[in-house]
């Protein structure tokens, strides 16, 4: 059964299943990783949810990014569905400006990364620092090379290494 109401944004894999970000219906949905068939609602009420993903300890960050103040922002959940933690936008837009955010990314040192229309910005304590300007960011998330590529990527620095000598 197809859902033709239905606006995905973005998918994710999550214990076995996939989350999909369903920005009609402001949730993220956990689907069957066999056929894409509804299992259940991973989270609602988040306004005109962009990107959901999936860390390595099975939680999920997934980001609101058009909602009223309280609403529109960071959500970083358990993989059991509770809120771990809320980071509420409103600030950025208070110190920067008018921002749409759009994704959200956890820092070894536990700050968030967080890409706007506006630029990228980094949570420092209860305030945001902006990290780059100019620049409408969308998806983050963590980048995995093929291992050919690192291969090459090896050989090319042998090769420019040697060539200096």
């Amino acid at each position: 059964h197809q859902n033709t109401t239905a606006s995905y944004f973005d998918v994710a894999p999550f214990m076995g299943d996939y989350l999909v970000s369903n920005s009609n219906n402001d949730s993220v949905e956990r689907r069957n990783a066999g056929d894409g068939s509804f299992i259940s609602t991973f989270a609602m009420g988040l306004d005109f949810v962009q990107q959901v993903e999936t860390l390595a300890d099975n939680s999920v960050l997934a980001v609101s990014t058009i909602g009223a103040n309280g609403i529109e922002g960071v959500y970083h959940f358990n993989s059991d569905m509770t809120l771990r933690r809320f980071i509420n936008t409103q600030g950025i837009k208070d110190s920067f400006g008018e921002q749409v955010p759009r994704a959200a990314w956890l820092l070894g040192d536990g700050e968030y990364l967080i890409t706007t229309s506006i630029g990228v910005f980094k949570t420092a304590g209860p305030g945001f620092t902006r990290l780059t300007t100019g620049t409408d960011a969308q998806f983050i998330g963590r980048l995995i090379p093929a291992p050919g590529a690192v291969a090459i990527g090896g050989l090319g620095m042998f090769l420019a290494m040697r060539r200096r000598r």
